[in-house]
């Protein structure tokens, strides 16, 4: 992971690159990489295509994902670095997936089911299931539909709408949001917000304490900001300089620190 996240920075110091077009693909254990890169570090990339990726290993039969009877601790280590179980930090990434129906390395219900999922959060994503195609074998036109995929995705440097959900503090921000404090360390935490016109609306669960970095494209140091909790009024006042509110569960509540 840090070797790739070098590789970026490298290649940003050394090319004169658009940062809103950095693009993430991979096949077999690089579509594997690019599930579990993407889901950990969506804010860098502008889109994600995978082919024959795999998102579980403790998984080699068609099940429920999240469906285990090992112990807590073990089933929450995997957890904490599953696409899976981290495809709700993929809202700002549009997904271009790939699978043949066949494959007997990767099964297909891999692929299967983080669309499935995707599509309940309601994500962009775009899937292909290639009938008679194994783990190989794919058409000769792939590698060129996935690159004209690719280049009509663009990031959006300042999304209006964030998500962050992780069950440790390893990596615990994406965007302009940051959990600081889970209610109970390897059980999922999420926070998701909306940014409008000097207002962020927020929601919460599982976490104790959080952090909105409120971005200068929507309110600069000493503007005006009002935020809600779970729908409910939890801060308003002139932006401090740091950017930074900070949001600590109380009881029932949530106030800012």
């Amino acid at each position: 992971e840090d070797d790739v996240l070098q590789a970026i920075a490298a290649a940003r110091q050394r090319y004169n690159l658009d940062p809103d077009r950095v693009y993430l693909t991979g096949g077999s254990m690089g579509g594997t990489g690019a599930w579990h890169f993407a889901a950990r570090h969506p804010e860098l990339f502008a889109a994600v295509a995978t082919v024959c990726g795999h998102l579980e290993y403790a998984y080699d039969s068609e099940r429920e994902f999240g469906d285990s009877t090992e112990p807590q601790w073990p089933r929450s280590f995997w957890q904490s670095g599953s696409p899976y179980f981290l495809a709700a930090d993929l809202l700002n990434v549009p997904v271009y997936c790939h699978h043949g129906k066949e494959d007997t390395i990767v099964p297909v219900f891999q692929s299967q089911a983080m669309v499935r999922k995707l599509r309940e959060l309601k994500y962009p994503v775009d899937y292909e299931e290639h009938s008679n195609v194994g783990h190989s074998g794919f058409p000769d036109t792939l590698d060129e539909d996935l690159r004209r995929w690719l280049l009509k995705q663009k990031r959006d440097p300042c999304p209006k709408r964030a998500v962050v959900r992780t069950n440790t503090l390893e990596q615990n921000q994406c965007h302009w949001l940051r959990i600081d404090r889970l209610e109970q360390m390897y059980r999922f935490g999420q926070v998701q917000a909306e940014a409008g016109v000097g207002e962020i609306n927020a929601f919460a669960w599982s976490v104790r304490e959080f952090t909105i970095l409120v971005p200068e494209w929507l309110c600069k140091p000493g503007a005006p900001l009002r935020v809600s909790v779970m729908r409910k009024p939890a801060w308003e006042g002139a932006v401090p300089r740091s950017g930074e509110l900070t949001f600590r569960r109380q009881g029932d509540g949530d106030e800012a620190a």
